[in-house]
């Protein structure tokens, strides 16, 4: 992904080849247009040049005297492939907790109670919180409230931390 380094895609005498490999790859219709953007992105002087995330939403933005996106679908592009996730970890993360959550005692859990389960525990480890030492509002702890079913809900409780 060096391609969409800022260093590298400034050079006036890079090859479309990666590109172009890489648009195949993702099935991309308008390769013509994209190879055409990335051929010419170098003629301009860009401001930002230091952080590749910010290189990459002033290319967005940028408007010619036509006030036409000169460069946005190279943009777009490159924003896109930049926002893959780099390795699986989070998701392996996530599997990993859903298999602490449910164990073989838990077997016939449902999927919502499972989904629920696990934002309350990500959302008190975002907020630096634990399980063990988090006290429930009690208009949740009374015996007339009825279990939560929505999202909304969960966020609230999350929100209150």
């Amino acid at each position: 992904m060096d391609i969409f380094a800022v260093g590298n895609m400034l050079q006036a005498n890079k090859t479309p080849d990666k590109i172009i490999s890489l648009l195949e790859h993702f099935k991309y219709e308008n390769i013509d247009e994209i190879v055409s953007q990335f051929g010419k992105i170098h003629l301009i002087n860009w401001e930002k040049k230091e952080i590749t995330i910010e290189f990459w939403s002033e290319v967005l933005m940028y408007k010619d005297a036509g006030q036409n996106k000169a460069f946005e679908q190279l943009a777009l592009f490159a924003l896109h492939i930049l926002s893959l996730p780099w390795s699986n970890a989070a998701v392996e993360r996530v599997f990993s907790q859903m298999n602490m959550v449910k164990t073989k005692l838990r077997n016939k859990m449902n999927l919502k109670s499972l989904n629920a389960i696990l934002r309350i525990r990500y959302g008190l480890r975002r907020h630096g919180k634990c399980c063990h030492d988090y006290i429930l509002p009690t208009k949740y702890l009374s015996s007339s409230a009825k279990y939560m079913e929505s999202k909304d809900e969960v966020d609230e409780i999350i929100s209150l931390l």
